[in-house]
């Protein structure tokens, strides 16, 4: 069914690059060598775990509808505790040879921490912490070592394809996964696809001397999208073309865009009489955990229809420091912006803008619209460093807890990245 591509590549890295001045730690039982006095933070550097097809939408049951990057911890195992980064660059799918059937790419930056170079990357018959960090990418929901029988048939790799169910995962070849190991995983897809993302991640704070902050950065979204996170940053850039409902078909979304009353030949876009439904309609949702402080970005087009529900819930806490975190819709980036004057235009609540929008049809159910819902569990100063070579300094901090629904406004943050 799927071409085979070229082998599995694994980018260069420079052994020691990332390295930084150390600070005396005690030995721990990580450390294979038993006689490390110094540990500190290595990275890899970005390596190609994957280069393949996915099925995205040749109407096929196996289409992948639904990708899930990173998860939270099973048994002691699982976790990455990085960045995660989705760019929707590659060619469109449809475009391809085989219709539907489009380019994959998978990267991880592996992360540990190790006495040197040798005992991070490997010497000689050492094969280096970075070797029990590896992708888990099989189509199954049951996290167990690669080489359980039960896996056998579910591999999502380079001769099979990423199929429908197929998952991106860090697994630790080990009995328990480190506190201070994971991996960013960066994931190019076609930009075309239409599928939901469901993103978990968590902080890297294993080490009080790094506060190792994770941040998602997704560009180009056409389909649904669901973040779970802790104190990092997230960005969100929709793509210029996306279509309100992608599951419908841009035929179907263009009909309703150009709805009509069959009477009175009233233009009402977006009509319920339209052929595709509100439950259709395309969602955002990044959430932090806990009472974790995450600043979010959504910047969608001009004219994008969304229903926003932005929101710090630590309006408590805010009252009692006077540290407000503000969440805004910024309307002049906008085509037409409906905010409403009790739940978003209250400047005693800065905290929250509900029941408001941009560019509401005018034959649309009050209420509708491409769903983005995003809420900060904290109002807080996070302090980070900012990756290896912060090792060990004092830490930089930053107010957390703010969020922005614009359009044009991370035009120059977001770059997308050559794979």
């Amino acid at each position: 069914m799927f071409d085979r591509k070229r082998p599995l590549t694994v980018l260069p890295h420079a052994l020691g690059l990332v390295c930084i001045a150390s600070i005396t730690y005690g030995c721990s039982t990580e450390s294979p060598d038993g006689g490390c006095l110094n540990t500190r933070p290595y990275k890899s550097g970005w390596e190609t775990v994957f280069d393949g097809q996915i099925a995205v939408s040749t109407g096929e049951n196996f289409d992948v509808t639904e990708l899930k990057i990173g998860g939270t911890q099973s048994g002691g195992n699982f976790i990455n505790r990085g960045d995660i980064e989705v760019y929707q660059s590659l060619a469109p799918a449809a475009d391809g040879d085989n219709p539907g059937i489009g380019q994959m790419i998978v990267q991880m930056n592996k992360f540990t921490f190790a006495c040197d170079d040798a005992e991070a990357f490997g010497d000689g018959d050492n094969p280096g912490r970075f070797s029990r960090i590896q992708p888990w990418l099989f189509a199954s929901n049951s996290l167990v070592p690669p080489t359980d029988p039960d896996l056998v048939g579910a591999e999502c790799n380079e001769t099979n394809g990423f199929l429908a169910g197929c998952q991106i995962r860090v697994y630790y070849d080990g009995q328990t996964q480190p506190i201070r190991d994971g991996a960013d995983i960066r994931v190019f897809l076609p930009s075309d696809f239409a599928g939901k993302l469901i993103l978990t991640t968590d902080d890297n704070i294993g080490a009080s001397t790094y506060l190792d902050r994770s941040d998602v950065t997704v560009d180009g979204l056409q389909g649904r999208l669901e973040v779970t996170m802790d104190s990092g940053i997230a960005n969100v850039k929709i793509a210029d073309n996306a279509i309100p409902a992608p599951g419908c078909g841009a035929d179907l979304n263009t009909a309703c865009a150009e709805y009509t009353d069959p009477v009175t030949d009233e233009a009402l876009p977006w009509s319920p009489n339209c052929p595709c439904s509100a439950e259709n309609l395309n969602s955002v949702k990044i959430d932090s955990r806990g009472n974790e402080a995450m600043n979010a970005t959504v910047d969608a087009p001009a004219d994008y229809w969304t229903n926003a529900s932005l929101n710090n819930v630590d309006e408590l806490n805010s009252i009692a420091t006077g540290q407000f975190c503000d969440v805004d819709i910024a309307c002049d980036g906008f085509d037409t912006c409906d905010l409403d004057s009790v739940d978003c235009n209250d400047l005693e609540k800065p905290w929250k803008c509900t029941n408001s929008g941009t560019n509401f049809p005018a034959g649309a159910l009050s209420g509708t619209g491409v769903t983005v819902n995003i809420t900060s569990e904290g109002c807080d100063t996070v302090q980070y460093h900012e990756g290896p070579n912060g090792f060990n300094t004092t830490p930089l901090e930053e107010k957390r807890g703010l969020i922005t629904l614009c359009s044009g406004c991370l035009d120059g943050v977001v770059d997308v990245p050559t794979p």
